[in-house]
């Protein structure tokens, strides 16, 4: 058996993380597997691995953008000509931000599936499927789409119709060469499902291997802890304000990822008046040995989620997981009294006060709870039974 990953980006966050992982767990069951990258800061025809090749790199932005509204000729045939050659039994797309419809008509007439990592496919907003209100949005056409976000001339009104046609097009070869589309969260599915795809879920899985050496130590103060993008749209300004106002004794809350421009002067202001500690940016070995002392990890989002790592890797690493009531986050929380409206600050603060006085009884009955739901359903042995599942139902 054997089976094509295909990603943009060798390294670079939480999709190709899944399909890394991947990689080895079908690797490691006896599946010949090829990994095949689109990465800009590779070169063509680079190796980082063992069975992976970078299929075409250092390319532009301008590039891209190029490639991602028209068939590149040469690209699919170079393309088709390695998959005549390897004649997969599956070809498994993650996040193809590079001239995914030349590579996804190259795929056609073999069985092909895409995971879909986030809500960009059913909205142009970059996915973020966010109303103007601060409301989750259902998933919206282009009419809608420019009435409801995008009103009158602007540049974000050009860049929401450029995405709004390439979506259009990309949307149109996506049905024609690809057989399923996998979602890592019920909620998305029912998305795509509306969308007029067909649509699977099997939810991301964690390399257990990655957690061998993890030891788990206590933490006085409590910490609280949020990593990831520091964006606007990741509710972390709303979590800075609530905290701030909540006033906790004997819980930290600390951050760490890359501060975007777009908010930093408010972002830092908000650390310093509200206490919190900031640990810039951490690399995924350091975040794993900070999770050594954290007691509750908090996912804010204010944009759909899909179904964030951050909380597995919080399951497997023994913290609380709370988070905003968005997207796939609700699927993962174990306690609901950990959910919060992440537009209602008393709503925050109140998850915030519940996990200041948590107990330590309390909190190792939800991470058992949290561990049992990883290993029913985001172990690499749940994982490998439901995608050889996929594989033979494509036989």
């Amino acid at each position: 058996m054997k089976i094509i990953i295909m990603s943009t980006f060798y390294k670079k966050g939480g999709a190709e993380l899944q399909a890394g992982f991947e990689k080895n767990v079908l690797t490691s069951s006896g599946i010949e597997v090829k990994y095949l990258t689109f990465d800009p800061e590779l070169d063509s025809g680079e190796t980082k691995e063992n069975g992976h090749k970078n299929f075409a790199g250092r390319y532009s932005s301008c590039s891209r953008i190029i490639r991602n509204s028209i068939i590149d000729w040469r690209l699919y045939g170079r393309l088709k000509k390695y998959l005549d050659y390897e004649r997969p039994d599956m070809i498994h797309l993650h996040n193809i931000t590079y001239a995914f419809n030349t590579i996804a008509l190259a795929c056609k007439g073999y069985y092909a599936v895409q995971t879909i990592h986030d809500y960009s496919v059913v909205c142009p907003d970059g996915g973020r499927c966010v109303l103007p209100n601060g409301k989750a949005c259902k998933g919206r056409h282009f009419a809608k789409c420019m009435q409801l976000c995008f009103s009158g001339y602007s540049r974000d009104r050009v860049k929401l119709m450029y995405r709004s046609v390439i979506r259009g097009i990309s949307r149109m070869f996506r049905k024609q060469c690809i057989n399923l589309l996998i979602s890592p969260s019920s909620r998305l599915q029912k998305y795509l499902l509306r969308e007029g795809y067909r649509a699977a879920v099997i939810h991301n899985m964690l390399d257990i291997q990655e957690f061998q050496s993890f030891k788990k130590r206590g933490s006085s103060p409590k910490v609280l802890f949020y990593y990831g993008a520091v964006r606007k749209d990741k509710g972390i300004l709303e979590l800075l304000e609530a905290f701030k106002d909540a006033e906790p004794d004997g819980l930290i809350l600390r951050i760490a990822g890359k501060a975007d421009d777009e908010i930093k002067q408010e972002f830092f202001s908000l650390v310093k008046e509200s206490a919190a500690e900031y640990a810039g940016y951490l690399d995924y070995g350091q975040v794993i040995h900070e999770l050594e002392t954290v007691f509750s990890v908090i996912i804010p989002s204010a944009c759909m989620d899909n179904y964030p790592n951050v909380a597995l890797e919080g399951f497997l690493t023994e913290c609380v997981v709370c988070g905003s009531s968005r997207g796939g986050i609700p699927e993962l929380v174990a306690d609901r009294k950990l959910l919060f409206d992440v537009n209602r600050k008393q709503d925050i603060i109140r998850v915030i006060r519940y996990i200041e006085k948590m107990d330590e009884e309390q909190k190792i009955l939800i991470c058992r709870k949290q561990k049992q739901s990883f290993y029913d359903n985001n172990s690499p042995e749940v994982f490998l039974k439901q995608f050889t599942a996929l594989i033979n139902d494509g036989a």
